[in-house]
Parts: structure tokens; sequence; C-alpha cells
């Protein structure tokens, strides 16, 4: 795999993002509710602000703080061309998968994100990979390093997705309105931009989560009765 370490124009990186990160991209993001569903169901999120905080534990303290860490190593392991590091990488995001929901949530749409990737070589870093199993984190970061993508963009681009895909599932379940939920949106945008800051400079003594509940309900959900989303 062969890295030009010069960043490409901001417009170019832009796009490349809006496409990656874009409902269109067929990744199937919108199947996945990452244990939201077992709280609603719970009535743990009945508003607002039960949302927001929702949202907040997860990025400052839980699997969405150690999705960054990965992909802020993998992109810049990329950058590198160590493979051996980047596996390594990908094993460790799959061992921190709380339970099977969240192992299937991550592998499914990594796999699906590096074949929708093609375009942008991620045949040639998945052969290199070799790993039947891909975390979605890793996927991501590998192929915008690949791509000359600057590092703190790729890690925001990656939390707005991952917050407004859950934003979209509380909009349908809860439910929030739309206007609520573009609220809990704009109020996120200091904490993302705070947090792809902090990562891109995290190590992996940096790594770890403090939200058991939110992994709790995520295992819950591998066993609910009725359910619309596959995590």
């Amino acid at each position: 795999m062969s890295i030009v370490m010069n960043e490409v124009a901001p417009t170019t990186a832009l796009l490349q993002l809006m496409t990656w990160f874009s409902p269109g991209f067929p990744t199937g993001a919108f199947a996945y509710s990452h244990g939201l569903e077992s709280a609603i169901q719970r009535e743990l999120i009945t508003c607002r602000q039960d949302a927001e905080e929702y949202l907040l534990d997860l990025t400052h303290t839980g699997s969405l703080w150690n999705d960054l860490v990965l992909a802020s190593l993998s992109w810049k392991a990329a950058t590198q061309e160590d493979i051996a590091f980047l596996c390594q990488l990908n094993e460790l995001s799959l061992a921190l998968c709380p339970g099977e929901d969240r192992f299937m949530e991550t592998t499914l749409q990594g796999d699906a994100f590096s074949k929708a990737a093609k375009p942008w070589g991620s045949e040639k870093i998945a052969l290199q990979l070799d790993s039947a199993d891909l975390a979605y984190p890793i996927a991501v970061a590998t192929i915008a390093a690949t791509n000359c993508v600057p590092l703190i963009a790729t890690l925001a681009a990656y939390q707005h997705s991952f917050c407004a895909n859950l934003v979209s599932v509380m909009m349908r379940l809860v439910p929030l309105g739309q206007t609520d939920g573009m609220q809990i949106l704009a109020d996120l945008e200091p904490h993302l931009a705070e947090l792809s800051k902090r990562a891109a400079t995290a190590s992996l003594e940096d790594l770890g989560s403090a939200t058991l509940h939110g992994d709790f309900l995520a295992i819950a959900h591998e066993h609910q009765h009725t359910r619309i989303f596959r995590s």
C-alpha cells in the first residue's frame, strides 16, 4: 500500500467524507441502534435531555470514544504502512465489542464499507489486512489515510455520522421531533470538535469505556422479543 503523505485539497477531502458518510453509502447504518432501542423500550430515554445525555456518555466515555482512538491509531498506522499494527488494532477493536449485536454491527458495516469503497482502493487494503472480520472504524480510517484525508476531519465526520444515526433512531422511537433532533446535533458540535482533537493525539492507554449500562442494553437487545433494529 503506497500512501502519499501530502493531504488532499480540503474540498476533495470534504467531498470524500460526505460520500462515505452519506445515507446513500451502503453500509446499512440505518439498521443499527447500538442498543438504543433497548434503552427506549425501557423508557430510559423519553425526552431531548435524556437523548442528549445518553449520546454525550457514548462520545466522552463510551464505545464511540474507543472507536475514535482506534480510528486515529489506524489512520497513523496506514500512513506508515504498518500493516502488522493495523491487524492488531482490528483484532483489538473486535475484542472490545461487549456482545454479539455490537460485533455484528461493526463487522457488517466494516465489510459493507470496504466493498462500497472500491473506487478509493479498498480492495488492496482488505487483501493486506487479510481478516475475515473488519471493524468499521478500522475500515474507515484506513481508507481515509490511503486517500490522504486529514485525520481530525475524518474523526469529526465519523462522530457526526454515528450521532446523526442515533438521533434518527430516537426521532422515530422516542419519538423526538425534527426540531429536537437538530438541536441535539447542534449542541453536540463543540463536544465532537474537542473529542476529534483529543483522539488525534491519543494512544492505546487512552482506551476505556465507563458506560456499562449502555453495554448491557446492547446485550439485552440480542434477546428482545420485538425489535425494529438489528442492534
